[in-house]
């Protein structure tokens, strides 16, 4: 497995947890609308990490590198951005 593949699903690996730490702050808040767009949003992107982590965890045979190419740069500019917006709502 390349090097760049590990790296790839140990980002990933940490952002699940991420999107986990904010659905649980998120669940603990007074039920507002923007709250529960948080959990929704969290729902969906851990199902798409999920989803990510195991295409990348198939693509670890795969001589081409499936996700690897350019994948973190990728995956940051997916998840990144959404977390940090919802940080700053739950503050």
């Amino acid at each position: 497995m390349s090097q760049s593949l590990l790296e790839l699903r140990e980002y990933l690996a940490d952002t699940h947890r991420m999107f986990r730490a904010l659905k649980t702050l998120a669940e603990s808040r007074s039920k507002t609308k923007k709250v529960k767009a948080c959990i929704t949003t969290c729902q969906i992107f851990l199902v798409r990490l999920n989803a990510t982590i195991e295409a990348a965890k198939a693509s670890g045979s795969d001589p081409q590198g499936g996700l690897s190419i350019g994948g973190i740069t990728i995956q940051k500019s997916i998840y990144e951005d959404v977390l940090e917006y919802w940080k700053g709502i739950l503050k």
